[in-house]
């Protein structure tokens, strides 16, 4: 099976333009958990799921062609890192809501999530922009 190039392409372009509203909506998320605002968080924090979602594919994508060598990170390049941190944090972040620990899920989204966001912004643009333009 051949690498989804215009697969990976189109969640590349997505991401320029999701992942800073994503950014800031877990941003505001963490805020109200921080807040005590618990309702109006885990309202917020469901509409963020589609965003977690969407970005669990594109680092799954990222994964991918890593490992298949279709993308190659540069000897500077924090890809394996930001692959590995996404997992970690995610599963932070699943074992804090069947606990149901309000405080660390804000402390995670503010602390953890928004830096890492960030990061996968930049990575983002980066490989986006240093794709071939034929693929």
């Amino acid at each position: 099976m051949d690498f989804p190039w215009q697969l990976f392409r189109e969640a590349l372009e997505t991401g320029e333009e999701y992942l800073p509203r994503l950014k800031e909506g877990i941003r505001k998320v963490g805020l109200l958990f921080q807040e005590g605002k618990e309702g109006e968080a885990v309202y917020m924090f469901n509409q963020l799921l589609d965003g977690f979602e969407w970005l669990a594919s594109v680092v799954d994508s990222f994964d991918l062609a890593l490992k298949e060598g279709e993308i190659v990170a540069p000897a500077d390049s924090k890809i394996e890192g930001a692959i590995k941190s996404f997992r970690t944090r995610l599963k932070e972040l699943h074992d804090a809501l069947e606990n149901t620990d309000y405080v660390l899920i804000g402390d995670l989204l503010t602390y953890e999530f928004v830096p890492l966001m960030e990061e996968w912004e930049n990575l983002v643009l980066t490989t986006g922009r240093n794709l071939p333009a034929i693929i």
